[in-house]
């Protein structure tokens, strides 16, 4: 279980970072651009893990709701390029990721902490969802996000949930989810005695990723 012990300095009402970005159709665009539209930034640790899928999930399958009610969905994480297109196309994501490798604009929107994980106290991305107004202004902040209903979420915080319009997980994608998650936690338990070592890897369904400073 990951437990944040850092949270945004950032409050709703504030005006939202500008950062620039590629959107999914390969064109350069930037926050400042999208003025007049709702936006869903959401921070996540890493692609093509349990909760990260979880999360993006809730948003696709909520996708075409969401843009009726005039939001467009951006995902940010420290993962590379190539791993977004990965994890997009894996998944069917109809909406952009942010490769930020750099951690700009994560450390931009103060979501770069420290993260407790299988006891062990990492700096590392403190999943966080901004709802961000046509004005380019704070709306709400998400700290606690519900990974697997995080569309419900979203639109719960917002007044504007019809429970009958939300697509929840299916059974078959939760079980496998939850597999995902018991082998991740069996590798972790075996990696115990390199606390001491600069970096660490994990492994998570079942490929490599990097927990770094």
């Amino acid at each position: 279980m990951t437990k944040s012990q850092h949270q945004t300095v950032l409050q709703e009402g504030d005006n939202a970072p500008d950062f620039s970005f590629i959107n999914s159709e390969g064109k350069k665009s930037s926050l400042k651009n999208l003025k007049g539209k709702r936006i869903i930034l959401y921070f996540y640790p890493k692609d093509d893990t349990p909760g990260c899928i979880a999360e993006s999930s809730s948003l696709r399958d909520n996708y075409r709701m969401l843009k009726k009610k005039g939001y467009e969905v951006i995902g940010v994480s420290k993962d590379n390029k190539k791993s977004h297109v990965r994890f997009s196309k894996k998944f069917k994501l109809p909406f952009t990721l942010i490769p930020d490798t750099k951690k700009k604009i994560i450390k931009s929107y103060d979501v770069w902490g420290k993260t407790i994980f299988m006891g062990k106290i990492f700096d590392w991305i403190v999943r966080t969802t901004f709802v961000i107004d046509e004005k380019g202004k704070i709306k709400k902040i998400i700290r606690n996000v519900d990974t697997a209903r995080h569309a419900e979420q979203i639109l719960n915080d917002l007044g504007k949930t019809n429970m009958k319009s939300i697509i929840f997980p299916r059974k078959s994608e939760k079980s496998k989810r939850k597999g995902v998650k018991l082998r991740e936690v069996k590798v972790l338990k075996k990696i115990q005695h390199a606390k001491n070592r600069k970096e660490i890897l994990v492994s998570a369904s079942p490929r490599l990723f990097k927990w770094s400073n």
